[in-house]
């Protein structure tokens, strides 16, 4: 979030414009390793409780709890023919998407000419 605040009007246009065309080729990506694989990871984020050390303003400690997350990783079957019929349906959508992109950071560099 930080870069985004640094990055020139044209980039930040040139990001909008690519966003969509980004989202499906790491999806497209995802997809070919869960058909390389076999499977598929489910991520989640399990929640933990630990009891700190915490002190209050005259020096005296206490237990605090402090909840932090635990990544979770967990193999999902899949079915790869479905899967394979997904990614090209991935990949056309990718090329459409490549020349609309192209177009809009055409229009991004001519509204913002560095």
């Amino acid at each position: 979030m930080l870069l985004v605040a640094c990055a020139t009007p044209q980039q930040r246009c040139i990001n909008g414009a690519t966003r969509e065309y980004q989202t499906v080729a790491n999806l497209a990506a995802q997809t070919e390793l869960n058909i390389a694989r076999g499977y598929a990871i489910d991520v989640s984020y399990v929640p933990y409780t630990v009891y700190e050390t915490c002190y209050y303003g005259n020096r005296r400690a206490y237990a605090c709890p402090q909840t932090y997350n635990r990544t979770v990783e967990t193999p999902q079957t899949i079915d790869v023919a479905e899967q394979k019929r997904i990614l090209a349906d991935l990949k056309i959508k990718l090329s459409s998407l490549q020349e609309a992109s192209a177009a809009w950071i055409a229009q991004c560099q001519a509204q913002y000419p560095e």
